[in-house]
């Protein structure tokens, strides 16, 4: 589940999951990793029904960034 190779640039470097369009960019000069996947479809209740998912990683998911493996699992959602 590792992404492939590493894109370089001055001041962020990002690689994409091949699972669920994650993304994580490390920007250095603020010192924050921004992670980024798609939202799900409205409506999409969560297993237990009790909440509405916004968005998730579908399970954890491996990044490479800089030559280093992430594991980076995010769910989002809304009580309803």
């Amino acid at each position: 589940m590792a992404a492939t190779a590493t894109k370089k640039t001055n001041r962020f470097d990002s690689v994409p999951s091949e699972m669920h369009d994650v993304t994580a960019t490390i920007d250095y000069s603020t010192r924050q990793m921004i992670i980024t996947l798609p939202l799900e479809s409205a409506g999409t209740l969560s297993s237990s029904g009790k909440s509405e998912t916004i968005a998730s990683s579908r399970g954890n998911q491996k990044l490479k960034i800089n030559d280093e493996i992430f594991t980076v699992g995010v769910n989002v959602y809304k009580k309803m």
